[in-house]
Protein backbone atom coordinates (compact mmCIF):
# COMPACT_ATOMS: atom_id res chain seq x y z
CA UNK A 1 0.00 0.00 0.00
CA UNK A 2 1.22 3.10 -0.90
CA UNK A 3 1.02 6.10 1.41
CA UNK A 4 0.32 9.94 0.28
CA UNK A 5 1.47 12.79 1.26
CA UNK A 6 -1.36 13.24 3.64
CA UNK A 7 -0.76 10.09 5.31
CA UNK A 8 2.99 10.93 5.53
CA UNK A 9 2.40 14.11 7.22
CA UNK A 10 -0.33 12.71 9.49
CA UNK A 11 2.31 9.78 11.00
CA UNK A 12 4.83 12.66 11.64
CA UNK A 13 2.63 14.50 13.62
CA UNK A 14 0.18 12.16 14.80
CA UNK A 15 2.11 11.44 17.69
CA UNK A 16 3.52 15.05 18.48
CA UNK A 17 2.00 15.15 22.02
CA UNK A 18 4.38 11.96 22.03
CA UNK A 19 2.25 9.86 23.91
CA UNK A 20 3.73 6.63 22.27
CA UNK A 21 6.77 7.76 22.99
CA UNK A 22 6.22 8.40 26.29
CA UNK A 23 4.46 4.95 27.46
CA UNK A 24 7.24 2.53 25.85
CA UNK A 25 9.47 5.39 26.94
CA UNK A 26 12.16 5.02 23.83
CA UNK A 27 15.56 6.57 23.84
CA UNK A 28 16.59 5.22 20.56
CA UNK A 29 14.84 5.48 17.11
CA UNK A 30 16.26 3.32 14.44
CA UNK A 31 15.84 4.04 10.58
CA UNK A 32 16.75 2.11 7.13
CA UNK A 33 14.92 2.86 4.20
CA UNK A 34 15.10 6.36 3.01
CA UNK A 35 11.13 7.17 2.94
CA UNK A 36 10.85 5.55 6.78
CA UNK A 37 14.31 7.25 7.85
CA UNK A 38 12.80 10.55 7.08
CA UNK A 39 9.31 10.29 8.94
CA UNK A 40 11.35 8.43 11.88
CA UNK A 41 13.35 11.08 12.08
CA UNK A 42 11.14 13.51 12.61
CA UNK A 43 9.02 12.22 14.68
CA UNK A 44 11.89 11.05 16.86
CA UNK A 45 13.22 14.53 16.79
CA UNK A 46 9.99 16.42 17.60
CA UNK A 47 9.68 14.10 20.79
CA UNK A 48 12.83 14.50 22.11
CA UNK A 49 14.63 10.91 21.56
CA UNK A 50 18.42 11.27 22.51
CA UNK A 51 19.20 8.64 20.52
CA UNK A 52 18.42 8.69 16.44
CA UNK A 53 20.08 6.44 14.21
CA UNK A 54 19.53 6.38 10.20
CA UNK A 55 21.21 3.78 8.63
CA UNK A 56 22.70 4.52 4.77
CA UNK A 57 22.66 1.47 2.67
CA UNK A 58 23.20 3.37 -0.46
CA UNK A 59 22.55 7.11 -2.06
CA UNK A 60 18.74 6.73 -3.92
CA UNK A 61 19.43 10.20 -6.12
CA UNK A 62 23.03 8.91 -7.64
CA UNK A 63 20.96 7.79 -10.46
CA UNK A 64 18.43 10.58 -10.56
CA UNK A 65 18.25 13.76 -12.43
CA UNK A 66 16.86 17.06 -12.79
CA UNK A 67 13.95 17.95 -10.23
CA UNK A 68 13.57 14.23 -8.30
CA UNK A 69 17.61 14.14 -8.19
CA UNK A 70 17.22 17.65 -6.24
CA UNK A 71 13.91 16.24 -3.83
CA UNK A 72 15.67 12.82 -2.78
CA UNK A 73 18.85 14.95 -2.45
CA UNK A 74 17.68 16.63 0.06
CA UNK A 75 15.59 14.06 1.69
CA UNK A 76 19.06 12.30 2.37
CA UNK A 77 20.17 15.87 3.98
CA UNK A 78 17.21 16.50 5.97
CA UNK A 79 17.33 12.52 7.35
CA UNK A 80 20.66 13.20 8.12
CA UNK A 81 19.76 16.35 9.93
CA UNK A 82 17.58 14.74 12.24
CA UNK A 83 19.35 11.84 12.90
CA UNK A 84 22.08 11.66 15.55
CA UNK A 85 24.02 8.98 14.13
CA UNK A 86 23.73 8.36 10.36
CA UNK A 87 25.76 4.60 9.90
CA UNK A 88 27.44 4.02 5.97
CA UNK A 89 27.01 0.43 5.28
CA UNK A 90 30.09 0.97 2.67
CA UNK A 91 33.62 2.61 2.78
CA UNK A 92 32.22 3.66 -0.52
CA UNK A 93 28.68 5.63 1.00
CA UNK A 94 30.26 7.05 3.64
CA UNK A 95 32.91 8.72 1.10
CA UNK A 96 30.17 10.13 -0.75
CA UNK A 97 28.04 11.22 1.89
CA UNK A 98 31.27 13.27 3.18
CA UNK A 99 32.09 14.62 -0.36
CA UNK A 100 28.38 15.44 -1.38
CA UNK A 101 27.55 17.10 2.48
CA UNK A 102 24.69 14.17 2.92
CA UNK A 103 25.80 14.58 6.83
CA UNK A 104 28.50 16.02 8.98
CA UNK A 105 31.91 14.03 9.01
CA UNK A 106 31.27 14.36 13.39
CA UNK A 107 28.11 12.29 12.78
CA UNK A 108 28.79 9.51 10.12
CA UNK A 109 30.37 6.56 10.96
CA UNK A 110 31.05 3.49 8.81
CA UNK A 111 29.95 -0.03 10.45
CA UNK A 112 32.78 -2.00 11.39
CA UNK A 113 34.04 -3.45 7.85
CA UNK A 114 31.46 -2.13 5.60
CA UNK A 115 28.34 -4.23 6.19
CA UNK A 116 25.19 -4.45 7.94
CA UNK A 117 24.58 -8.39 7.43
CA UNK A 118 24.67 -10.30 10.55
CA UNK A 119 24.43 -7.28 12.94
Amino acid sequence: MKMGLNQNTRTIFCDIDGTIFKQEKFNVVVGHTPKASILAMISAYLNFIPNRIYIRHGIMYETSKGFKRYILKTIEKFTSFFSTKTLCVSKSVLDFSLQNKLSSKQKTILINNGTCNGI
